[in-house]
């Protein structure tokens, strides 16, 4: 659901930061420091939708009981994350007009436990907006591309509006196998605020009196957390067995998909990027490249909005009236054909590109 782009290997450099500033933290005084209370990052797990670490593994970490160490190497999606950001940041000030300002690092004015480090401030039309910088691989940014924001991503940027009592931020995601950036602004959601400062306490309360949290799992829909179940966790050889195969599977997945992003992408630079026709390579294969028209779906959340009546329910409440002669005939003959057009609440999407390919049998 989202990705921890966090710390390299001795240092830590985060756009958020001075370079000085950064130089001068090791790996130990920055987890020391986010033992100290909950940040950004930490917010879905203990909202129970994230998918890389659940609300006990936190708890662990932050009373101490499972430490990371001085010596641990970031990961290829971290490593990333590192090396872009600054990088993410100068491009999308060239690109926008806009300019940006080191972020900013404290607590909330009410609850010291609650911590931020932001990646910049983003000068919009003399507005100050929180900018966050995220790194992923091709594979994650054309899923963003297609689906918006993680879950995590979107608690991340409101535990920071919380923090600062800011009214927007905005996503910076750069993806540096296209040289493309994709921007996302989100509004600060009071509601959801007072959630997160209600479910943090709670979490903080855990930790503080050594008191494991419960195992839930929950997801985000419309802006609000609902819990959907417990985690049963197994640790017997068969279970790990099985699921590292599924993961390893996933994996291989994961790399294949991103193998064939990177080759539309280079195909569609080859041929045209708004192109349409067959091409092809004898021998090789046939690429046919169409544009669709934009999906059809039902807007039920509009047609919720509107409160229908529902005849049935209404004609039963009013029949009484009928019988007595109570109602007005013209009244009873509108009623029976006041029948609601429910092809206003269809959403066309936006056209997308069908792109096709058949492999050849080689020369």
């Amino acid at each position: 659901m989202g990705l921890h782009i966090a710390n390299a290997a001795n240092l830590i450099f985060t756009t958020g930061e001075s370079m000085a500033e950064a130089a001068t933290e090791t790996r130990q005084e920055f987890h020391a420091r986010r033992a100290k209370g909950i940040g950004g990052s930490d917010v879905a797990a203990i909202m129970g939708v994230d998918l890389y670490r659940d609300a006990e593994e936190l708890w662990l970490e932050k009373t101490g009981q499972k430490v990371t160490h001085e010596d641990d190497t970031p990961t290829p999606d971290q490593q990333r994350g590192i090396t872009f950001e600054s990088v993410a940041l100068k491009l999308y000030a060239e690109q926008s007009g806009t300019s940006f300002i080191p972020g900013s690092r404290g607590t909330h004015p009410e609850y010291p436990w609650m911590l931020y480090t932001t990646d910049a401030t983003i000068i919009d039309s003399g507005e100050e907006i929180i900018g966050e910088v995220k790194c992923p691989s091709l594979g994650m940014f054309s899923r963003i591309k297609r689906e918006g924001l993680a879950a995590s991503w979107i608690l991340q940027m409101q535990h920071y509006l919380c923090c600062t009592k800011s009214p927007v931020g905005r996503f910076i995601v750069f993806c540096a196998d296209r040289m493309e950036i994709l921007t996302f602004d989100v509004q600060a959601d009071l509601l959801l605020h007072d959630l997160l400062i209600e479910k943090e306490r709670e979490f903080w309360t855990l930790v503080e009196t050594m008191t494991p949290p419960e195992p839930v799992v929950a997801e985000m829909k419309d802006g609000k957390v609902e819990i959907v179940g417990t985690v049963e966790k197994r640790y017997d050889d068969k279970a790990r067995e099985a699921f590292t195969m599924l993961r390893e599977a996933k994996a291989m997945k994961k790399t294949s998909e991103e193998l064939e992003e990177q080759a539309l992408y280079r195909v569609r630079e080859v041929i045209g990027e708004n192109r349409y026709g067959v091409f092809e390579a004898p021998g090789i294969g046939r690429l046919n490249v169409s544009q669709r028209a934009g999906r059809l779906t039902f807007d039920s959340k509009a047609l919720a909005n509107v409160r229908p009546l529902d005849r049935i329910a209404v004609g039963a409440l009013l029949e009484p009236f009928f019988e007595s002669g109570a109602i007005p005939v013209t009244l009873v003959s509108w009623l029976a054909n006041a029948d609601l057009d429910l092809a206003q609440f269809d959403k066309i999407g936006k056209p997308y590109d069908d792109v096709r390919f058949y492999a050849g049998r080689g020369e």
